[in-house]
């Protein structure tokens, strides 16, 4: 997917918003997928679409999704881990606060995943950084990513897990990536 495919919209994709609620930041996100499904969402043909099946015996350790409007250097949207009690269906749209954000390269290509918490989760609402997340938490995350594809001879890398501020700056760097495209479309 390119910047120029983001100017589409799936029908049922609310307007993203950050706003301050209750002292923290919260965003909205469009999960695509929370298993290892291989969902995409196709923004050309506002469909959801099985897109790979990973090759091991591994499962996404949470819901797993992505931010709208918010085209990265891979041409897709900014990837989130929501961390949550419960699945939830693929498409659903839910309030969520960004905690962290996980530094990784895939196949030698920077492939940034934001960690958010459901905002609405009583379990998870609290958590405001990184750091309020159980140490083993985060080596069950980071984990998972660097093996998720070796089956595949395919190399991942986890290189750090920065806290919630960077994570909010990656996704207004993105937004507003989305905003420059849309501006210089109109102007064109």
């Amino acid at each position: 997917m390119k910047i120029t495919d983001m100017c589409y919209c799936l029908p049922f994709l609310r307007r993203l918003s950050c706003s301050k609620g209750s002292g923290s930041q919260e965003l909205g996100l469009l999960l695509s997928s929370q298993s290892p499904d291989g969902l995409f969402a196709d923004m050309k043909v506002a469909e959801i679409l099985v897109d790979r099946v990973l090759y091991s015996w591994v499962v996404y350790p949470h819901n797993y999704g992505f931010i709208p409007r918010t085209p990265c250097e891979d041409n897709d949207p900014l990837d989130a881990l929501v961390i949550m009690q419960e699945p939830v269906l693929t498409g659903c749209f839910l309030r969520a606060k960004a905690i962290g954000l996980m530094l990784m390269i895939d196949q030698g290509e920077k492939d940034d995943k934001i960690i958010v918490v459901c905002a609405d989760d009583p379990e998870y609402r609290h958590y405001n950084d990184i750091n309020d997340l159980p140490p083993h938490r985060l080596a069950e995350i980071c984990h998972f990513f660097e093996d998720y594809k070796k089956n595949e001879n395919k190399e991942v890398a986890v290189n750090d897990f920065l806290p919630a501020s960077a994570a909010y700056e990656a996704i207004k760097y993105s937004m507003n990536l989305y905003g420059d495209y849309i501006l210089e479309s109109v102007r064109q």
